[in-house]
């Protein structure tokens, strides 16, 4: 499909150090209380002189984007950094996930902010199981029941009759390139607080998945609901912006199941397909309350917007023009009772 954007290729140098396996943990709350417990083991004071005192917690070390790289290595034997916090003071580990999966699973993992210092955040996420061969070109579509439950979770908010039969992960390396390289441009610029939109998506979504959203630049998980056929073809080349919707022209999401149902097809058998994408929305136009056709006129060249988030009676909508801002990384095959 057209309208993507040439990137060039990453160079060796900046491959990222992965997981050999995957790893799909239990449940949120297990995960969260790992981490937290991790956080307070090996997220401790470099500095031999600081008393116990004044080590840090796991709270106060939850959040280090405005963290820097030391000279260092990580303890854990990654190959990154250690991290250096916004007040000076200089961490045994690169990041908060690192000495947690090492220990736990037994690989290495890192959170958004440690790729972006790292790499500028252009590696894939620590979980997808292609991640060892970055940047060289791969394509798969992996499978897995911990995506599965995730997605059926998701889609009973408004669905509650729903179940997510199969889920499959797209890995692709390009599609990969040419949204890492947009998203880093827009973090250059991003200034909106996805507060102000706060997507119902990410109350559903995993810990561990949201550790890999960049909220800086507003980066989201919204789902957009297809035919399987257009799904596997976005799989391949991604989205073509649709000239027919309520805001003009524009890639279509929602972040309710109930609105994106209403744009899935169904399999004789009633399977339906549905997407799960990141999107990464940068500087967001909010619109006032019903149709536009005009509206993605706030999106051409030159503009202060990325994305535009509109509503109607139907329920939100965000949009962008340029699907280098999209990243298809779930294609979820779901029912629902029929009376639903």
């Amino acid at each position: 499909q057209g309208g993507l954007p040439a990137w060039q290729c990453l160079p060796s140098s900046l491959a990222c150090p992965s997981a050999s396996m995957a790893w799909e943990p239990t449940t949120e709350a297990e995960e969260e209380a790992q981490l937290a417990e991790a956080l307070a083991r090996s997220f401790e004071s470099a500095a031999p002189a600081r008393s116990s005192e004044s080590a840090p917690s796991a709270k106060s070390t939850r959040s280090v984007s405005s963290a820097t790289s030391g000279d260092a290595p990580c303890v854990e034997g990654c190959g990154r950094r250690c991290a250096i916090g916004p007040d000076g003071r200089h961490f045994k580990t690169c990041c908060r996930s690192c000495a947690h999966l090492k220990k736990e699973k037994g690989f290495y993992g890192h959170d958004i902010e440690c790729d972006i210092r790292d790499n500028d955040g252009l590696c894939p996420p620590w979980y997808w199981k292609s991640a060892a061969r970055w940047p060289d070109n791969f394509h798969d579509e992996i499978g897995g029941e911990y995506v599965r439950k995730m997605g059926t979770k998701l889609l009973q908010r408004h669905l509650p009759s729903a179940e997510v039969l199969r889920a499959d992960r797209i890995e692709d390396s390009e599609l990969w390139r040419r949204y890492s390289v947009r998203r880093a441009e827009l973090r250059i610029g991003a200034g909106v607080s996805v507060e102000d939109v706060r997507p119902e998506t990410l109350e559903s979504i995993d810990f561990s998945a949201k550790t890999t959203l960049d909220r800086s630049l507003n980066e989201v998980y919204l789902l957009h609901g297809t035919s399987e056929d257009a799904a596997r073809a976005i799989a391949q080349s991604n989205f073509r912006p649709s000239s027919s919707g309520c805001f003009g022209s524009g890639a279509y999401f929602a972040d309710s199941a109930s609105r994106s149902d209403t744009y899935a097809r169904s399999h004789e058998d009633g399977t339906k397909i549905m997407l799960l994408c990141r999107v990464a929305l940068g500087n967001i136009k909010t619109l006032e309350c019903g149709q536009d056709r005009e509206a993605s006129s706030h999106l051409s060249q030159g503009s202060a917007y990325n994305s535009l988030v509109g509503t109607t009676a139907y329920g939100r909508e965000f949009v962008v023009w340029d699907v280098a801002q999209v990243y298809p990384e779930y294609i979820m095959y779901y029912k629902k009772d029929a009376a639903s």
